[in-house]
């Protein structure tokens, strides 16, 4: 009897020990699952953004995506593959995919937002049949001459409210042509696309 009393026991701790370890398998399953899901949610949620600055754009647009080098390496198929998706859905086709690496601009962070505009001129030099530039790391910065005309469309996505003003002035002025401004966090209500007068 104290044998299969001892034997109950063992399997009594065996038993609480594997549920302790399914119930933490769980939750830091889910957890892990949740923050997977919050990053491709965000990433469905840029590709959204990226539809809405191209839909004035022919159907047989060729387009330059021009992204964070960190955040391309990190995100990798979890940010591009919406992206390109989308894009194909509208009959749009990727010309290049630039990443812009952190060490050349230090100054132009991904919690920042934004990319030197002399990247845009030197992308339009080296593919001059592309018919927009898509940024998917904000508005441009440092914005100087040659003023638009034969370059190719530039089209923003998120730009957060600190840089609502700047995109404005850059769209009033011409050197946008669109851009989702993101009216606080959230989902796509949240956002409004504006258009310059092109």
């Amino acid at each position: 009897m104290k044998g299969l009393t001892q034997q109950t026991a063992l399997l009594m701790i065996i038993l609480v020990t594997g549920l302790i370890l399914t119930v933490v398998r769980l939750f830091s399953g889910t957890a892990g699952r949740e923050r997977r899901s919050e990053i491709s949610g965000y990433y469905q949620d840029l590709s959204l953004q990226a539809g809405m600055v191209c839909e004035d754009l022919p159907t047989d647009a060729g387009v330059i995506l021009l992204g964070h080098a960190f955040e391309m390496e990190v995100a990798g198929n979890r940010m591009m593959k919406p992206i390109l998706r989308r894009l194909r859905k509208e009959g749009i086709s990727v010309v290049h995919i630039e990443a812009l690496p952190a060490e050349d601009a230090p100054e132009f962070s991904l919690e920042m937002g934004g990319f030197p505009y002399s990247e845009f001129i030197r992308l339009s030099k080296a593919y001059p049949d592309a018919d927009a530039i898509l940024s998917l790391c904000g508005p441009p910065v440092n914005v100087v001459h040659p003023k638009p005309g034969t370059l190719p469309a530039l089209l923003i996505t998120r730009v957060t409210p600190e840089r609502a003003d700047d995109v404005k002035k850059l769209l009033e002025q011409e050197w946008i042509q669109a851009a989702v401004l993101r009216e606080g966090e959230g989902a796509a209500s949240n956002w409004m696309l504006l258009k310059g007068s092109n």
